[in-house]
């Protein structure tokens, strides 16, 4: 893994979450730097804890998942309120442009800017569970989970209420920048039959 790390020249970020107050799992995700820096890079600051312009200082962490379409897609990164109902925001002041359709909808666990309106990406964000191409060219993707494909499929089969809000939250407990360290490298050569 470390191989493919130093030759993507991507970064990578981990993500804990719990449904229901349980930790279940982690979603390991690259980022497409090569193909959306400034994306990236606002994502990257809210996974460390923020900006000035954040009002409690910890980003991602403590956010729910607010919406789960299932079979579709869940949405979160709501660093304001934490539940989906607060206002857009990021590094950049309230909102920032699109700033490329590269990435394609075009398998489940692509990242991409959850955004009402063209060019008003901030925060928010969500996560693909299946192919979704009517998306391409209106939402700009900037990164894949690459592990925790497990846990995407428990996140889709909890139960939502009319408005597709889960009935008992899922929530990030904690998110940080990631790269593998040679023990966890070992570990899983060593996990391979």
């Amino acid at each position: 893994m470390r191989e493919y790390v130093a030759k993507s020249g991507r970064e990578y970020v981990t993500m804990e979450v719990s449904i229901g107050g349980e930790v279940e799992g982690k979603l390991l995700i690259e980022l497409f730097t090569d193909h959306a820096p400034k994306t990236c890079a606002n994502f990257k600051e809210l996974v460390k804890g923020g900006h000035d312009e954040i009002p409690d200082g910890e980003g991602y962490k403590g956010c729910l998942i607010h919406q789960v379409h299932v079979g579709g897609w869940f949405q979160t990164g709501d660093v304001v309120n934490k539940d989906g109902t607060g206002p857009q925001c990021c590094i950049y002041g309230e909102s920032f442009g699109d700033e490329c359709f590269r990435v394609k909808h075009d398998r489940p666990g692509i990242l991409a800017m959850a955004c009402a309106k063209r060019n008003k990406n901030g925060c928010q964000f969500y996560v693909t569970q299946c192919v979704l191409d009517s998306l391409d060219g209106k939402r700009v993707g900037f990164g894949r989970v690459i592990d925790g494909m497990r846990l995407m499929k428990m996140i889709d089969r909890v139960e939502t209420d009319a408005y597709q809000r889960p009935r008992q939250p899922i929530k990030i407990e904690s998110c940080a920048m990631w790269t593998p360290t040679p023990e966890e490298e070992e570990a899983k050569e060593n996990d391979e039959p």
